[in-house]
């Protein structure tokens, strides 16, 4: 038996209910990367130094760029020009990547005593 496009068509065509499936996982998903991004960039803000409760601090020097001419990138997170974490679309589609980079811990000094 030989399979024409119609024939392929109509086993792959999605019906009402796996639409409804796919509605649903897209949208538990959307829900996942936005916990995760949130989870991630209190992690890299943390490693910083940043005090998480200071919003204002927080807001006045973290940034969120997006590229409209790049298909597969999210957004790049960055605080005071250095770059917190990145989010893309993976090359086939199917997954988010998210570009997580090692903060150097800022150096404290130690205080001597007398």
């Amino acid at each position: 038996m030989i399979f024409t496009d119609k024939d392929i068509k109509a086993l792959t065509e999605i019906d009402v209910s796996e639409e409804n499936k796919i509605e649903e996982l897209s949208t538990s998903l959307y829900a996942r990367i936005c916990e995760e991004t949130e989870r991630l960039l209190r992690q890299q803000l943390q490693t910083l130094g940043v005090d998480l409760s200071d919003m204002e601090t927080i807001t006045e020097h973290c940034r969120k760029s997006v590229f409209p001419d790049d298909p597969l990138a999210l957004a790049i997170y960055s605080y005071k020009g250095q770059k917190l974490l990145g989010l893309r679309i993976s090359e086939n589609g199917m997954a988010i990547v998210f570009d997580v980079p090692k903060l150097e811990i800022p150096h404290l000094g130690v205080v001597k005593d007398g």
